[in-house]
């Protein structure tokens, strides 16, 4: 059995490019368990939007902006059933080996 992984990013009006970052995880050769995209509070629509296009992505809508690290802690505690939570930038594509190669 191999260990469960959530990976957790954290969104603030990011657009475009956490669409980008969650088809570099759809594309991994390790699949992440859980993806776990916290919007902190924006106003582009992003955070619904790039989950409607990414369906296994879950979403979590904070209602004000609590800044970065709050929000990745908002995330971490939402990885029941996680033995590891790996953190990701909006504005990030991971390379296709990335989450094997960190495990």
């Amino acid at each position: 059995m191999t260990d469960r992984v959530a990976v957790v990013i954290v969104n603030y009006n990011a657009g475009d490019l956490l669409d980008e970052a969650l088809a570099g995880l759809e594309a991994q050769t390790r699949a992440p368990d859980r993806v776990i995209v916290v919007d902190n509070a924006s106003a582009d629509g992003s955070g619904e939007a790039a989950v409607r296009r990414h369906p296994g992505a879950e979403l979590v809508r904070l209602p004000e902006n609590v800044g970065f690290a709050a929000a990745n802690n908002v995330g971490a505690l939402r990885a029941e059933g996680c033995e590891w939570v790996a953190l990701l930038n909006p504005d990030a594509v991971p390379e296709p080996t990335w989450l094997e190669e960190l495990l």
